[in-house]
C-alpha cells in the first residue's frame, strides 16, 4: 500500500428538503431528518432564511480514536436541499501515513459517529491528501495505485478501473472520478492527491464549491432516475387500460361489467395524465440543474487556474445532454402519442356503450308503450256499452224535460247499436284510440321537423 501525507476522508451527503407536491408536514418532517444527522449542539436555522445558501455553523464531535482529529460537521441548504460535509483527518501533519491503516480508521469513525444510515438522495466520498516521495514511481504512478487503493477499499465489490469516470489535474496535483454506471446509483468517489503541503492547503479553499458540484450532480442523476421510475409507471398505466379495453370488447360482457371497466380507465388514465406532467416537469429540473452544474464548473476551472485541467467534468454535461435529456424527450413523444390513442379507444369505447345503452332504452320504451297501449284499451273496453252511450250522448244537445219523462225516453239519447256488445263495447272504443293515437303521431312528427 502506498502512503499519503494528512489523509483526509470528506463524506458529501444530501437530503430533499421539498420534493415535488410534498406538504407542509412533510417538509418539516425532513428537515427534522436532516437535523438528526447533525450534533446534539449543533446550530443550524434555515426556517426564516430565504437565501438560496445558507451555510451553518460548523461543529465538532471529539474523536473515539486518539490518532485522528475532531470529526467536524458543516451543514448548508443548497435551494431546496440540505446538504452536510462530514470530515476527519489523521491528527499528523509531519510524517506520511499508510493508506491501509489510515483510511480504514477515517472510514470507521464516520460510520460509527454520523448518522448517515437514513435515505440519503446522493453521497458522495472525497479522500484528500499530499504525495509522500517514492523513489521507484513516478507521481503519476504513484497517484494511480494510491487511487486504486483507496478505491478498493471504499468500494471493494466494483473494478475500479470499470467504475473511473474520469481523471485530471488540480493544483497541480491528480483527480479521479469514480462511479458506478450513470444513473443507476446515488454515490459517487472522488479521489484527490496533490503534489505537496501548500498546494493542499489551497485545495482547503474549494470545499464550497465542491459541496455545491456534488449536490447538482447528484440532483440531476437523483431526478433522471425518477423519470425512469415515472416511465414504468406509464407503461404500466398503458396496459392496464389496454387490459380493460379488451374486457369492454368482448361481446359477452354485461353491462354493469362494462360501465365499471369504463369508470375505472377514466382514473387510471387521469393518472397517466398526470405522470406525463410529471415526467415533463422532470425533464425542465434537470436542464436547470445542467444549467447550475456547468456554471459551477466553470467556476472551479477559473478558481484553479492553469494549475488544473478539470476538463473531465465536462463528460458528465455531454451524459446528460446527449442521454438523459434525449432519452425523456422520446419517452415525453411517445407517451403523449399514447395517450391520444388510450383516448381516442377510449372515446370510442364510451360511444359504443352508450349507442348500447340508448338501443336499450328504445326497446324498454316500446315495451311500455306497448304495455300501456294494452293497458289503455283493457281499460277502455267495456262489456255494458257505457262508453259508446256516453260519446254519443255528449254528442247530442240534451233538452230539459220535466220530471214526468220516464227512463224509456232517456234511452233515446243514444243509439241502439250502443247495445250491440261488438259495436259498443268494442269497435266504438277501438276506432276512439286510433283517432287519438293518429292525431299525438302527426303531433310529435310536427314537432320533429320544427327542431
Amino acid at each position: 500500500m502506498g502512503e499519503l501525507y494528512y489523509p483526509t476522508l470528506d463524506l458529501f451527503i444530501y437530503d430533499l428538503k421539498a420534493p415535488l407536491n410534498s406538504s407542509p408536514e412533510e417538509v418539516v418532517n425532513n428537515r427534522q431528518k436532516f437535523i438528526a444527522k447533525l450534533p446534539p449542539d449543533h446550530q443550524f436555522n434555515d426556517e426564516e432564511q430565504n437565501e438560496e445558501y445558507y451555510w451553518g455553523k460548523k461543529t465538532e464531535l471529539s474523536p473515539k480514536t486518539p490518532s485522528l482529529e475532531s470529526l467536524k460537521f458543516y451543514p448548508v441548504r443548497i435551494h431546496d436541499v440540505y446538504g452536510l460535509r462530514i470530515d476527519c483527518s489523521i491528527d499528523n501533519l509531519t510524517e506520511p501515513q499508510a493508506i491501509d491503516k489510515a483510511l480504514p480508521q477515517l472510514y470507521q469513525e464516520i460510520q460509527s459517529q454520523a448518522k448517515i444510515d437514513q435515505l440519503t438522495f446522493g453521497k458522495t466520498w472525497l479522500v484528500s491528501g499530499w504525495l509522500a516521495a517514492d523513489e521507484h514511481q513516478t507521481p503519476e504512478e504513484s497517484a494511480q495505485k494510491i487511487a486504486k487503493d483507496c478505491y478498493q477499499f471504499l468500494d471493494p465489490k466494483d473494478n475500479w478501473e470499470q467504475n473511473l469516470f474520469g481523471q485530471g489535474h488540480f493544483l497541480n496535483g491528480y483527480i479521479f472520478q469514480f462511479g458506478k454506471p450513470i444513473g443507476n446509483t446515488d454515490e459517487q468517489i472522488i479521489i484527490l492527491l496533490l503534489p505537496n503541503r501548500q498546494m493542499a492547503e489551497k485545495a482547503a479553499n474549494f470545499y464550497k464549491d465542491w459541496m455545491l458540484l456534488f449536490c447538482l450532480y447528484h440532483k440531476i442523476s437523483w431526478v433522471y432516475r425518477q423519470s425512469r421510475q415515472i416511465k414504468k409507471s406509464l407503461t404500466n398505466h398503458y396496459q392496464k387500460i389496454d387490459n380493460y379495453a379488451d374486457i369492454i370488447k368482448d361481446p359477452n360482457i354485461e353491462n354493469p361489467n362494462a360501465t365499471k371497466s369504463l369508470d375505472m380507465i377514466r382514473e387510471i388514465l387521469n393518472q397517466y395524465s398526470r405522470d406525463l406532467l410529471n415526467l415533463s416537469f422532470q425533464k425542465q429540473t434537470i436542464t436547470i440543474n445542467l444549467l447550475n452544474y456547468q456554471s459551477s464548473v466553470q467556476e472551479i476551472k477559473d478558481k484553479a487556474g492553469n494549475e488544473s485541467d478539470l476538463s473531465f467534468l465536462d463528460e458528465f454535461n455531454i451524459l446528460v445532454e446527449k442521454k438523459y435529456l434525449i432519452q425523456i424527450d422520446k419517452d415525453i413523444e411517445i407517451m403523449q402519442l399514447g395517450l391520444k390513442l388510450l383516448e381516442t379507444n377510449l372515446n370510442a369505447i364510451r360511444s359504443r356503450i352508450e349507442l348500447e345503452k340508448s338501443e336499450r332504452d328504445r326497446n324498454f320504451q316500446n315495451i311500455v308503450t306497448i304495455v300501456g297501449s294494452g293497458t289503455a284499451i283493457a281499460a277502455y273496453l267495456d262489456f255494458k256499452g257505457e262508453k259508446c252511450q256516453a260519446i254519443f250522448k255528449s254528442s247530442k244537445k240534451a233538452e230539459a224535460t220535466k220530471s214526468t219523462i220516464n227512463s224509456q225516453n232517456q234511452a233515446q239519447d243514444y243509439p241502439d247499436f250502443c247495445n250491440n256488445f261488438w259495436i259498443g263495447s268494442f269497435l266504438v272504443p277501438i276506432s276512439f284510440l286510433i283517432i287519438l293515437g293518429s292525431i299525438g303521431f302527426a303531433l310529435k312528427k310536427t314537432i320533429q321537423k320544427i327542431n
